[in-house]
């Protein structure tokens, strides 16, 4: 790991552990506890290097995995690599400051039973990714990410899409963008992909998986994703019973209604 990459992921949990920026700024005024979020640009050479760092709960999600199609996959890398990087964004739970938050809440001696289950149930689930040598859980962009890693390594290529100019001016010279493997690009054009910054939110000090849930499910402009990404962020047997209940219970009443149109 390089000092460029430590200095990141310190960064991060600076950023977290440090008071947010409107307490700062207006420090007579008390909002109790606060779920902490930062906004950070995220080189693609960092996504590349740290994907593995990164957890998706596969297991709910994979059997709703779709693959996306090939028109998908030159569109979003088209928009990554000319110029709209950061029209979409990642969305990221910090699992260690996560889990520093979780264990000082169950140091208090006077919480009820309620609170003290729900807290380690939440415990539980992030320690199990930190003993999976996670850093980070993605509660938003699992797909991108996929397919951004896929690019980086070399197991796919990308067709660029109408409009957009099929090569790239390198020494005078033209080098042809599509269909070409990330690793046959010439050490220039692979430099600049490397460097290209994506916008990325790191949340931290959530009492509770719901409120995560409820980020996932309104982070598409406010409105409710498809059911099955409810169920995503659901690990059987990790998160509380009370939370899955409800939010499969509403996605069944969703999904019936959707039947009966």
């Amino acid at each position: 790991m390089t000092n460029r990459e430590l200095t990141q992921e310190g960064k991060i949990q600076k950023l977290i552990r440090d008071s947010d920026y409107l307490t700062k700024k207006h420090p007579l005024v008390n909002r109790g506890p606060i779920v902490r979020s930062e906004s950070i640009s995220l080189t693609l050479e960092f996504i590349r290097k740290n994907y593995n760092k990164i957890g998706i709960d596969w297991i709910e999600l994979q059997r709703f995995f779709e693959e996306w199609d090939q028109d998908k996959i030159d569109s979003y890398m088209t928009t990554v690599t000319y110029g709209m990087e950061k029209k979409d964004l990642f969305q990221l739970v910090e699992i260690d400051t996560q889990i520093e938050f979780l264990e000082n809440l169950l140091k208090d001696k006077h919480l009820n039973n309620y609170n003290k289950e729900k807290y380690k149930y939440c415990l539980n689930y992030f320690k199990e990714w930190k003993d999976a040598g996670k850093k980070y859980l993605c509660i938003d962009g699992q797909h991108r990410l996929f397919y951004l890693h896929q690019f980086l390594t070399s197991k796919i290529t990308f067709e660029v899409v109408d409009g957009h100019n099929k090569e790239w001016i390198v020494n005078n010279k033209p080098i042809t963008m599509s269909d070409t493997l990330f690793t046959d690009y010439v050490p220039e054009i692979k430099n600049l992909i490397n460097d290209i910054e994506v916008q990325t939110t790191f949340y931290s000090n959530a009492p509770a998986l719901e409120i995560y849930s409820m980020i996932f499910s309104t982070s598409n402009k406010g409105r409710t994703v498809h059911s099955h990404e409810d169920r995503m962020i659901l690990n059987p047997g990790d998160f509380p019973t009370y939370l899955k209940d409800k939010i499969l219970k509403e996605n069944k009443i969703r999904e019936k209604k959707l039947m009966d149109i």
